[in-house]
């Protein structure tokens, strides 16, 4: 149902479906055979962590740097870098 052709592709498949088989992969330590971009998925976990770190101190950057176990300038960089300033 999820494939025009005979056989499945990964492009068949939603995204939240091929990004958890990454997280799966990454988390038990094996590369997926195809790859992987890691730069991307690190921007991703950082993106992801920096967020999740405002929205526990309810927007305050300087306890969000302190609960990242981060200077300020290092995470006020990392805002920058992920247009989250």
């Amino acid at each position: 149902a999820l494939s025009v052709g005979n056989v499945l592709q990964k492009d068949d498949l939603p995204d939240v479906i091929w990004e958890t088989g990454i997280q799966i992969a990454v988390e038990e330590g094996h590369l997926p055979e195809e790859g992987l971009d890691l730069d991307a998925l690190l921007a991703q976990v950082e993106r992801k962590w920096l967020v999740a770190a405002l929205e526990a101190t309810d927007g305050k950057k300087m306890q969000a740097a302190e609960k990242l176990q981060m200077t300020f300038r290092s995470f006020r960089y990392r805002l920058v870098k992920h247009n989250l300033e």
